[in-house]
């Protein structure tokens, strides 16, 4: 019978970050087509992707809830302070009106880089179920130990989907950043080019009088 820590052993973590590699980019570009503003609204000191009110999502949700004028508000997504619930999307972090407001199913959301791999749930799940059931007196410190290790896959996963988020956020920031200094630029040059032309014309002038 295979145990516990063979299980944790086997864990694909690699296979599990290479599928987040590849879906949270579609899901920033979802969000960048509802507005590209959805960026400001995210606090990236308490970006929290295992938690319901520091996930992304999340985040988007509060912004929206405190201005109704924000550029991404067409979205309608709704946002209940007073919700009280998991903190993950297995056990349903995806509120029905978090789904209904974004047209989203948690499948979809799993594409999209929200959460993560259904079969990374499926495994810790796995794991969290053999280790419940072969517990006993005499393993209870062995089985204690099993579920700490099991947690830490699940920290480690959530961790990389948070850096992945943080990643994708910071990229756009800064992107933004340039184009406002190039702007900038532009601008000062186009000043540059009409006090240019000015001086040239009263040193025209002044050598015409003279």
């Amino acid at each position: 019978m295979i145990t516990v820590a063979e299980l944790i052993e086997a864990f694909p973590m690699d296979k599990f970050k290479a599928e987040l590699d590849v879906v949270v980019p579609v899901g920033a570009r979802f969000l960048d087509l509802r507005g590209p503003e959805w960026i400001d609204a995210i606090e990236l000191d308490r970006l929290n992707m295992g938690s319901i009110n520091r996930c992304v999502l999340g985040h988007i949700g509060k912004s929206i809830s405190r201005s109704q004028n924000n550029p991404i508000n067409y979205a309608k997504f709704t946002y209940n302070p007073d919700f009280e619930g998991p903190t993950n999307f297995a056990d349903g972090c995806l509120r029905p009106d978090y789904a209904a407001s974004l047209v989203m199913t948690v499948e979809e959301a799993r594409e999209r880089g929200f959460t993560l791999p259904m079969a990374a749930f499926a495994a810790t799940s796995a794991m969290y179920d053999l280790n419940q059931r072969l517990v006993s007196v005499e393993n209870l410190a062995v089985a204690y130990c099993e579920r700490g290790a099991i947690g830490e896959l699940e920290g480690e996963l959530w961790s990389y989907l948070n850096g992945l988020w943080a990643g994708e956020i910071s990229a756009r920031l800064a992107a933004r950043e340039e184009k406002v200094k190039e702007e900038r630029q532009k601008m000062l040059l186009k000043d540059l080019e009409r006090v240019t032309i000015e001086v040239h014309r009263q040193q025209q002038e002044l050598e015409s009088a003279a």
